[in-house]
């Protein structure tokens, strides 16, 4: 009875902690993003989608509800298996609006991926991703 409780109490932290940690640094959403990648895991990275993410394969722009676009994600994930998900470049511009430049390689094909990270009232969260091949 003491191991359930324990793990229903965790549970319940860590989803509620999974929203509060991108309130950090840039480094700590970058890392969270980089593991969900590493992973193809498109649950965890919706977790850091703001309500709607515009997501862009190369240069095909559509605006999407962080289900839907979890859904693409997934989809991305399993046609493009990861092999290795690199940052080339991290910063945050002079709104505070962050953004990353990594290279997400799979056995198939390179991809350049260029991402920005907005701050809403209840952290960071994935605003665009684009996604173009290399």
């Amino acid at each position: 009875m003491n191991v359930f409780l324990f793990n229903m109490i965790f549970s319940v932290l860590l989803a509620l902690g999974s929203g509060s940690t991108v309130s950090g640094t840039n480094d700590e959403i970058t890392n969270l993003i980089k593991e969900a990648m590493l992973n193809a895991d498109a649950g965890q990275l919706a977790q850091l989608f703001g309500e709607t993410v515009e997501i862009s394969f190369d240069g095909e722009k559509s605006d999407y509800s962080r289900t839907q676009a979890e859904f693409v994600m997934r989809d991305f994930f399993q046609k493009n298996t990861p092999n290795d998900f690199k940052y080339i470049h991290k910063g945050v511009s002079k709104n505070g609006i962050q953004y990353a430049i990594a290279e997400y390689n799979s056995p198939r094909q390179s991809y350049r991926v260029y991402m920005l990270v907005k701050k809403k009232p209840a952290g960071y969260f994935i605003d665009t991703i684009d996604i173009t091949r290399k």
